[in-house]
């Protein structure tokens, strides 16, 4: 099932169990994978936000982003440039089994006093980085050596929470509930969805159900309802030559009057306008990254090679 904001499945790179991505971010919204993720901001802004947490990213940064964190990225900065790494730490179990329990606290943004341990794991991005550009004979065999270096540095040199039993199946389970929640509305949207209706689905109460959401989406249900409302309409108003007041209705919204106001709150003109500006090819959005879903935009690896000499 596709919602907007979802689990995000890690296609991995040569037969490795990473993921590495150099590129310009426009707009990620908030995702979550089973795969740590470490980003390093090469150039420009990043807003990055990490469950409950919103950190503004500069020139230099480093970011580590934990097993199934709910995060997001915004680029505040048009020309800003990022490496991206995602590995599976399944491959390390053997070598260290209690790896799937850690949590590695690693951020460079309000970490002030220990920028020598930052630097090092910044090498080892450069040289994977490097290994990838060249790939010489036995690449890949560099590539897994750099890797455990990585795990080791973390392991030795950052702040590690060491999750239980109890609390690491409460966190999947957390995300598991998500998920359906998610499900939920997608399949639901353009009828009316109450918070009561919702909880109840999840066995949970009113309280508890607002505090899940808001903890877990850094919004609250209703927010996300009318944005996933939203954008349901955009697309069918650019797709689909469906009356404004259809669309209002075939999305859940309870009228025309309503469904007008809220477009214009997030996209700076009414549902009318819209449709009028994208026939003729005139749409400057306010807040048009959000009708994206992930936006890197790949940038060459030679080039972020020179930057970073």
């Amino acid at each position: 099932m596709k919602y907007l904001y979802k689990k995000e499945l890690i296609k991995y790179t040569d037969n490795l169990s990473i993921k590495m991505y150099v590129c310009r971010i426009e707009t990620v919204p908030l995702h979550w994978h089973q795969e740590l993720e470490i980003i390093m901001l090469v150039k420009g802004d990043l807003q990055v936000h990490v469950e409950t947490h919103d950190y503004c990213m500069q020139k230099g940064d480093l970011i580590l982003i934990n097993s199934n964190n709910v995060h997001s990225f915004t680029g505040t900065d048009y020309h800003n440039l990022a490496v991206i790494i995602q590995m599976d730490m399944n491959m390390f179990q053997n070598l260290h089994p209690q790896i799937e329990k850690m949590e590695f606290i690693c951020n460079s943004v309000t970490d002030l006093k220990s920028l020598d341990k930052y630097a090092t794991l910044k090498s080892f991005l450069i040289n994977i980085l490097r290994v990838f550009h060249t790939k010489e004979t036995g690449f890949i065999i560099e590539i897994s050596i750099i890797l455990q270096q990585i795990i080791l540095s973390l392991i030795r040199e950052f702040e590690i929470n060491m999750i239980d039993e109890e609390n690491l199946e409460k966190s999947n389970d957390n995300l598991k509930r998500l998920e359906r929640i998610l499900d939920y509305i997608d399949l639901n949207y353009n009828r009316k969805i109450t918070l009561e209706e919702i909880s109840n689905h999840e066995y949970l109460s009113k309280y508890y159900f607002s505090h899940f959401f808001k903890n877990k989406m850094g919004m609250s249900f209703q927010s996300y309802l009318k944005y996933v409302r939203l954008r349901k309409a955009y697309e069918m108003l650019l797709h689909t030559n469906e009356r404004v007041i259809d669309v209002a209705m075939m999305n859940g919204f309870a009228n025309s009057q309503i469904f007008a106001s809220s477009f214009k709150e997030q996209y700076g003109m009414t549902p009318k306008q819209f449709r009028i500006e994208s026939k003729h090819g005139k749409l400057e959005l306010k807040n048009d990254d959000k009708v994206q879903d992930h936006k890197y935009v790949d940038e060459d690896i030679k080039q972020v090679l020179n930057l970073l000499k």
